[in-house]
């Protein structure tokens, strides 16, 4: 399992890890990424975009004393 982690997918024997590498590849694959690169780079803010939100939850957080809910950011998802 490359890097030991989880996910990985394995394309004709190889693993692929880093899930947004994973949905990538299957986007285009699948010729879900829209046609064109300026289409496929959109895709890409939002997937990033994405990320960093899930990023900065309070569940991601190592620090127990920054967990509390009094991040903006949760302000903003109400």
């Amino acid at each position: 399992m490359p890097f030991g982690k989880m996910p990985v997918l394995f394309v004709d024997g190889e693993p692929l890890a880093n899930s947004r590498a994973i949905v990538r590849y299957v986007a285009r694959e699948f010729k879900l990424e829209g046609g064109c690169l300026l289409t496929a780079a959109k895709a890409d803010v939002w997937l990033e975009t994405l990320c960093e939100i899930i990023a900065k939850l309070p569940f991601q957080e190592k620090d127990e004393a920054k967990k509390v809910f009094n991040n903006p950011l949760i302000d903003v998802l109400k």
